[in-house]
């Protein structure tokens, strides 16, 4: 009866009803495939907030990286319209920790609720519509180093940036360069009496 009298209503009741059920792991590790990056992290920024208007951005403090490069500075993702499978009571906070995949380009779009999971004491939940939890954070993140092999923590300062250990790593090899170059040419002079030609 609504639908009759109110078109836009029949629009909205299809598309819901288009809406996966649930998330499953199939369906995961199928949009894991088709991404360019998988990050954990941190929201520290929501502008407007990405329920009441399109055109925001949601800026992501990354923890880790589960497919993608890996960089140390903010991730901004751009916010449109929201997703009609996208759960009105599941919204996302300052501070909250999510696992997105989406697909990186000169803009990254925020993902539909299906591929944006809340980690909240030790539970994934994706915000599509009617998912209740769907499994462990740890088993989620296991699921999808299983098919990347990568996990990567972003240095969080320049001094955990890539460098060179001088007393662990340079002075050892030199030492044993210099020790094989003075048995070589120890050897050498030995060989040099038995056989001089």
């Amino acid at each position: 009866m609504t639908a009759a009298l109110f078109p836009g209503a029949a629009v909205s009741s299809a598309s819901q009803d288009a809406c996966a059920p649930h998330v499953t792991e199939e369906g995961t590790i199928a949009r894991v495939l088709e991404s360019s990056l998988v990050v954990i992290g941190a929201v520290v920024e929501q502008a407007p907030d990405p329920s009441s208007a399109p055109g925001g951005h949601i800026d992501l403090r990354p923890e880790a990286f589960l497919k993608g490069n890996v960089t140390a500075g903010l991730i901004r993702f751009r916010t449109a319209e929201t997703d009609a499978c996208a759960d009105p009571a599941k919204f996302l906070t300052d501070g909250d920790r999510v696992l997105v995949i989406a697909r990186r380009g000169s803009t990254t779009d925020w993902p539909g609720p299906s591929n944006v999971f809340l980690l909240k004491e030790g539970t994934a939940t994706s915000f599509l519509r009617g998912d209740a939890g769907f499994m462990s954070e740890s088993g989620l993140i296991e699921l999808i180093r299983h098919e990347t092999n990568q996990f990567a923590v972003p240095a969080q300062s320049a001094a955990e940036g890539e460098g060179i250990d001088w007393v662990w790593t340079v002075l050892p090899v030199g030492g044993a360069t210099l020790a094989i170059l003075a048995v070589s040419l120890y050897l050498m002079r030995i060989w040099h009496r038995i056989d001089p030609s």
